[in-house]
């Protein structure tokens, strides 16, 4: 039979005794709530903008005087799909054209295309006619799919952009024209967790290398962007990922909390913990989007798998320490200094442990 033994200092308070331990232990789920409320407070995306050279006052000038400049703009109406994990949008819009027909043919004009998917719907254009230029608008449907990056999953924001493109002229004889008033969103368009951020344009031109050894070979075309910047709402997503696998965390670390003597019911908790984190896996990777590259989400299991199998490895040796030195030890001295030290490494590893959970986790979420 294992005795407790008292405590004479305030370490050996801290580190023996249950109380403290299950208030450390509650601070772990306060201290996680904040960390996950602070994440999703602020716009943070790592998605990467679409390549393309600005037209600048020198590059106007190198195109000429006589290059047209049209007016474009975007009005979104609605999103009939809007799927971030599977990165797969559908857009209806109002896309604008205003120019001067005697610089430039409306068929020219109707030539736009998506560089980054298709249009799917194009209806004839609603030509209005404003003192001597011509605006042209046409009701379509984009499907398109986006630069995402989701190695802050499920922390993580995005930038949609639809990037329009007019294959059959050159900057040399037409660029698109556009600014932040250009690019509007029906006021009651709701996405389901996630909030429109920002609106932004950017307009220039592209020339992909055809031949790198000849440039005399390259092509460009004028492009205009519109940068939807969306923002994830509701912690609602990252508890659902995030809660079972810090709850069984919590379970694992609560092995330390129970009598030493205990050993079956320690060691029972322990291997309980890691049965439970690899098979949550199976439920996470059907939610984790399928990148090639390590997402918040799979390093914080990593890490709290780890830490699992680090409470399982404290209790089998802490549990085959007793039963091999202190059960069979008839020496109530030597009894008495062994569990001492057992309780203090049992201590030690209950808040290293919990520690790193935290520490690690902060770093992972704020770092990444």
């Amino acid at each position: 039979m294992i005795a407790k033994q008292p405590s004479s200092s305030f370490f050996g308070w801290l580190l023996c005794a249950e109380s403290p331990k299950v208030f450390f232990l509650l601070l772990l789920p306060l201290g996680l709530i904040g960390l996950f409320g602070y994440s999703l407070s602020y716009f943070n995306s790592t998605d990467s903008l679409p390549e393309f050279s600005i037209i600048d006052a020198a590059k106007q000038k190198e195109f000429g005087e006589f290059t047209v400049k049209v007016k474009t703009g975007l009005y979104v109406k609605s999103f009939p799909k809007f799927d971030i994990v599977n990165n797969q949008f559908i857009f209806d819009a109002l896309l604008w054209f205003e120019f001067h027909p005697n610089e430039i043919m409306l068929e020219t004009i109707g030539k736009f295309a998506v560089d980054n998917g298709k249009v799917t719907f194009k209806s004839p254009p609603d030509l209005k006619v404003v003192g001597n230029a011509v605006i042209a608008t046409y009701d379509i449907r984009i499907d398109c799919r986006a630069n995402l990056d989701f190695v802050r999953f499920p922390f993580e924001d995005h930038k949609l952009s639809i990037i329009i493109t007019n294959n059959s002229v050159t900057p040399y004889e037409m660029f698109f024209i556009v600014d932040n008033t250009t690019f509007n969103i029906a006021p009651d368009l709701n996405i389901s967790n996630w909030k429109i951020k920002s609106l932004n344009t950017d307009s220039g031109y592209f020339s992909p290398a055809l031949d790198t050894k000849s440039l005399d070979k390259a092509s460009s075309y004028p492009k205009a962007i519109f940068t939807i910047d969306v923002q994830k709402t509701g912690i609602r997503k990252v508890l659902v990922i995030f809660l079972p696998i810090y709850l069984v965390i919590m379970l694992s670390l609560f092995s330390f909390l129970m009598a030493l003597s205990n050993y079956v019911g320690r060691f029972s908790l322990a291997s309980a913990g890691i049965s439970a984190q690899l098979g949550y896996r199976f439920v996470l990777d059907k939610m984790i989007p399928e990148v090639s590259y390590f997402t918040i989400a799979d390093s914080l299991y990593l890490v709290l798998l780890v830490m699992s199998f680090l409470v399982f490895a404290s209790q089998l040796f802490i549990g085959r320490y007793c039963s091999l030195y202190i059960d069979k030890d008839p020496d109530p001295v030597k009894v008495a200094e062994r569990l001492r030290v057992v309780e203090i490494i049992n201590g030690v590893c209950f808040y290293v442990i919990q520690v790193i959970v935290m520490v690690a986790s902060t770093l992972i979420i704020i770092k990444t």
